[in-house]
């Protein structure tokens, strides 16, 4: 008996999609129970770009938000100084600023129009951190890697996530605040 391997590609393609797919509701439960217990602002956003990180391949994944004093990032390469994250993310800024949009950029001509070098050639995606449907801040996420571009799929994730680390400010500032009212 003959076994017809034809479809054997477009199966692998789905199971390696259905596992994407699972690892991201994992991540989307594990933070809906931090949102249940959150009481340090640092640590929970932390907890969450870290674990953000892994799911989408990321040599640095960075959420800023100036007006809270917010910068964390999480950088498994040393190419990557805080310096120079701080510039890249200050440069996605200015266009995200400007035009309210998402980025998403996998080549190298799209790297130049937002005013990059061809030598620090990466790949990112940023959205921005909206508290109180307002804009302020990003969180980014850059790979260096050639292996793989990032999808619609990636930048709802994002977004997704950035709607929580919203949630997670918003809720810490409500806290701080009963504190406040209770002293």
């Amino acid at each position: 008996m003959k076994k017809d391997f034809t479809l054997q590609p477009e199966i692998d393609s789905i199971a390696a999609e259905l596992s994407i797919r699972y690892e991201e509701l994992n991540l989307l439960y594990r933070i809906g129970d931090k949102l249940k217990t959150a009481e340090d602002l640092q640590s929970t956003t932390r907890d969450i770009i870290k674990d953000a990180s892994n799911i989408l391949h990321a040599n640095a994944i960075i959420l800023s938000v100036p007006d809270k004093d917010i910068f964390e990032c999480v950088s498994g390469d040393a190419s990557y100084p805080k310096d120079k994250l701080l510039h890249i993310v200050n440069k996605i800024g200015e266009r995200c600023n400007s035009e309210m949009t998402n980025v998403v950029v996998n080549s190298l001509s799209e790297f130049k129009k937002n005013g990059f070098l061809d030598k620090d050639w990466f790949k990112f995606i940023a959205t921005s951190v909206k508290v109180k449907d307002e804009h302020k801040g990003l969180l980014t996420v850059l790979t260096d890697s050639d292996k793989r571009d990032y999808s619609t799929g990636d930048l709802k994730l994002l977004t997704v996530l950035a709607g929580q680390v919203s949630i997670i400010i918003t809720n810490s500032e409500l806290y701080q605040d009963l504190k406040d009212f209770l002293l």
